[in-house]
């Protein structure tokens, strides 16, 4: 007979699936909540829209830079409500984020819309906890299974993204499945996990354009399993390690079919022409400088061996990438690139400090297993240590919601860990329970600002603007209602984005360099900045001088958006909206009219090297190159005096060599004729 201990356990094995399902409730409800709270992330729109032109329209060509997987996913229900778009091409040169939010904001019910895109966009969530869960469960066990899909139902970045229109977190769940399958026919070599490994590995290549970096990672694993699994004899291990390196390539035949049938078997991007085709075409020719991997890519999209949208994506992806920053502010001091701290300072400022301190836990607990458990630690640690390897590589600022994918392994294994500890010690009990219950209080904490989310040691989510800027467009509905509090009293907004204020019942004049508006030379009343340039006002960043030494009323969205009340001198304000007003009607070809406003730009702003290469450009376009040559003298003595500003540089070379090239003016000393490879 069964004792009372076997019987429990038994009948909690046949409900098995119970605890992942209940806490997938648990993760929708907490991620539909607090995503009703949060206006538009500012990339959604164009996510949305790319999605559902690539369901009602086929085209591809839209938004390629991102694949196509979880945009239509997120498109779907749009879809059986049959929103109304427009296939035609678009022109050449049209701004894709400018037609997202037209399209959008146009749509009658557009909150309705977003919501169940946003709703279907969660469903990727929940497929990344069912994941996590399984790789756990497989690697581990039921008890760490169970331990790391409770930590990750809480997790706050995975809260913040998971029901937003983006692709960051479908990534995130194929990105498991993907080196679950792989480990397993490494293991147990049968044709039904080669194939598993071939499909989930199409679906990720799908899903985001970071997703080949995952070949990598699966040709580490191929061959350090065999030395480190307890079920491959030393004999064979030498074979097995051929036959895993060889299996990549049938692997990776299949990946190319699904991504074939992602593309509906689409050889060319036939429905329209964007204006980033003319660059790619010029870096595909014959005889171009391009970089190893660019030129890799190039090769294979003359051999056709991929669908052309997703070839020239990852080359708009790989531009963005590798391409020259405009300086990023850290911790009140701007750099012209990220600093190598950067990315610590992230992971350190993101997680919270229970999370912290499952993996102290955890690292502890698996340093006490030796080899037992090796190769399914080796298998959860690669991914962790490639990812972040290659994310150190990149040139740009690398945001939480870019090491999403390493965040499941890293709870697995500090759940792992934790465990182990738990069967030798029974106070690691108490102490597990101690960082789960931590973990979530301080998740919960921060409901429903998880975009703004900074854990306790660096001030939360209030103090996250001194630290980085938060602001992604989140916010607006808490602007909005702030301001049904503060009836009567003249308001102005800095938007940044592409989001419409308006459409969230913001009556507020407007500034920023994206709205084309007259500003005053002072502001009274209240006025609502974005962090995204207020978070460190550095020389760069000095067009918000007037508000340097007052301290905000309120703070909206975590730190997204800060309040000040009072009256504000905002001369350099007026300058960067002076300068935003001459930018679009140069866009237009107006430049004499553009001109009147760069002029005043630099009067009013003397001192910013940014104004003087602006005017010299605009003056270029109005046949006057030795002021333009002056302007942009000017701007370069300024970067001398102030490095803060040194990001414009690259801009004002740029004037400067089309002067160079269309008046045949001198280059001055220290300016090349040809712009520096990336």
């Amino acid at each position: 007979m069964k004792t009372r201990a076997e019987f429990f356990l038994t009948a909690f094995r046949q409900r098995q699936w119970l605890l992942p399902v209940l806490l997938s409730l648990l993760l929708l409800a907490q991620l539909l909540l607090s995503v009703q709270q949060n206006s538009q992330h500012a990339d959604e729109s164009t996510h949305l829209y790319s999605g559902y032109r690539i369901l009602k329209c086929g085209d591809y060509a839209y938004g390629r830079e991102h694949p196509p997987l979880s945009k239509m996913l997120a498109a779907f229900p749009l879809v059986l409500q049959n929103v109304p778009v427009d296939c035609a091409a678009a022109p050449v040169g049209s701004e894709e984020a400018d037609e997202a939010v037209v399209w959008l904001y146009g749509q009658p019910n557009w909150w309705k819309l977003l919501t169940a895109a946003r709703a279907a966009a969660s469903l990727s969530c929940v497929l990344l906890l069912i994941a996590t869960w399984l790789a756990a469960r497989v690697c581990f066990g039921e008890r760490e299974a169970a331990l790391a899909a409770a930590f990750l139902v809480f997790e706050p970045n995975i809260l913040a993204h998971g029901a937003l229109v983006l692709t960051d977190t479908l990534t995130s769940a194929l990105f498991v499945l993907t080196v679950l399958a792989v480990y397993r026919w490494c293991v147990k070599q049968t044709p039904w996990y080669l194939a598993a490994s071939g499909v989930l590995f199409g679906l990720a290549l799908l899903s985001k354009n970071s997703s080949p970096g995952l070949v990598f990672i699966l040709a580490a694993i191929a061959a350090i399993v065999p030395f480190v699994s307890p079920e491959v004899p030393p004999e064979k291990r030498a074979p097995r390690l051929g036959r895993n390196l060889a299996a990549l390539v049938p692997i990776l035949l299949l990946a190319a079919v699904v991504v074939w049938a992602g593309y509906g078997f689409q050889g060319s991007s036939t429905r329209q022409r964007r204006a980033s085709d003319v660059s790619t075409e010029a870096q595909a020719a014959p005889g171009s400088t391009l970089p190893l991997s660019v030129r890799a890519l190039t090769g294979i999209r003359a051999l056709h061996l991929l669908p052309q949208p997703y070839l020239d994506g990852l080359i708009d992806a790989h531009n963005v990438v590798a391409g020259e920053v405009g300086g990023v502010d850290i911790l009140g001091k701007h750099y012209l690139r990220p600093p190598r701290f950067a990315m610590p300072l992230t992971i350190s400022v993101k997680l919270t400090l229970g999370f912290f301190g499952i993996l102290s836990l955890g690292a502890v607990g698996l340093a006490l297993c030796g080899r037992k458990g090796l190769a399914a630690t080796a298998v959860m640690l690669l991914p962790v240590l490639c990812y972040l390897l290659l994310s150190l590589l990149v040139k740009r600022e690398v945001g939480i919601r870019y090491l999403l994918p390493v965040l499941p392994f890293a709870v697995i294994l500090g759940s792992a860990g934790a465990v182990v500890l738990t069967r030798r010690y029974r106070w690691a009990q108490a102490v597990v329970i101690i960082l789960l219950v931590a973990h979530a209080a301080s998740s919960l904490r921060c409901y429903p600002n998880y975009l703004s989310y900074a854990n306790e040691a660096w001030g939360g989510p209030q103090n996250l603007y001194r630290i980085a800027a938060p602001d992604i467009g989140q916010a607006y509905w808490q602007v909005s209602e702030y301001l049904k509090s503060n009836p009567n009293v003249p308001c102005w907004i800095q938007a940044e984005t592409f989001i419409p204020p308006d459409a969230y019942g913001i009556r507020c004049a407007r500034f920023g360099l994206l709205t084309v508006q007259n500003i005053p030379d002072r502001m009274n009343g209240i006025v609502v900045l974005s962090s995204l340039n207020f978070a460190h006002l550095t020389k760069h960043g000095e067009w918000l001088a007037g508000f340097q030494n007052a301290q905000p009323v309120a703070k909206l969205g975590g730190s997204a958006m800060l309040v000040f009340r009072g009256s504000f001198d905002t001369r350099s304000v007026e300058a960067r909206g002076d300068d935003g007003i001459a930018m679009v009607l140069g866009r237009r070809g107006q430049f004499p009219e553009a001109l009147a406003f760069a002029e005043k730009a630099a009067e009013l702003e003397p001192d910013s090297a940014f104004t003087h290469m602006f005017l010299g450009g605009v003056l270029m376009e109005n046949g006057q190159p030795e002021p333009a040559m002056e302007e942009c003298i000017k701007a370069r003595a300024i970067i001398r005096s102030d490095p803060n500003q040194a990001d414009v540089e690259p801009l004002t070379d740029d004037v400067l060599r089309l002067l160079s090239s269309k008046f045949g003016m001198p280059l001055p000393e220290g300016v090349t004729s040809e712009a520096p490879q990336s």
